[in-house]
């Protein structure tokens, strides 16, 4: 089995407006030295401006662990989905009528999501489509939406294999 490598990005670039600042270049917070053999940037001393870690973010709500019904879809790591996400899966009353529920949604997800990830050849992301029978109110007709997600395998909190699965814009 193939093990995941994770090199944390160092060279840090902030943009808007299709215009950036390189925080090296201006020589702020980068006091190492950068290895031209290598390409490799080593930091000695950094200033951590702000962190939000990923426990954070699931005691916030922002990210939800479904772990439990991600190891029956194949995942052997912790998996979790964005809110956004999550709240899409939510089923109204008349989609629960045509026997639509979370609990399935989430399934038809985490599927198509192991499909991906078998598709991927060992890429930390990837794109996929998940079709699902959604209803705009609860009088509403039932219609087929597409749900284009992305599946991100990264380092969690200690630098363990995670995975998150949300919209593009989550990312």
């Amino acid at each position: 089995m193939r093990a995941w490598r994770f090199v944390p990005t160092l060279h840090i670039i902030i943009g808007g407006n299709n215009r950036y600042v390189s925080l090296k270049e201006r020589g702020m917070g980068f006091e190492g030295k950068l290895n031209e053999p290598h390409g490799v940037y080593q930091v000695r001393e950094t200033e951590v401006i702000y962190t939000y870690t990923r426990s954070q973010a699931l005691a916030d709500g922002v990210l939800v662990d479904v772990s439990p019904m991600a190891a029956q879809a194949g995942f052997r790591h912790p998996t979790v989905v964005t809110a956004d996400l999550h709240a899409a899966l939510e089923t109204n009353m008349r989609e629960r009528s045509y026997g639509q529920s979370y609990e399935g949604r989430l399934w038809d997800v985490l599927f198509m999501a192991s499909l991906a990830a078998r598709r991927a050849n060992w890429d930390s992301q990837t794109a996929f489509s998940v079709s699902l029978e959604v209803c705009q109110g609860n009088r509403g007709r039932m219609r087929r939406s597409s749900l284009h997600l992305w599946l991100h395998i990264g380092p969690g909190d200690a630098g363990e294999p995670v995975i998150t699965i949300g919209f593009p814009e989550d990312f």
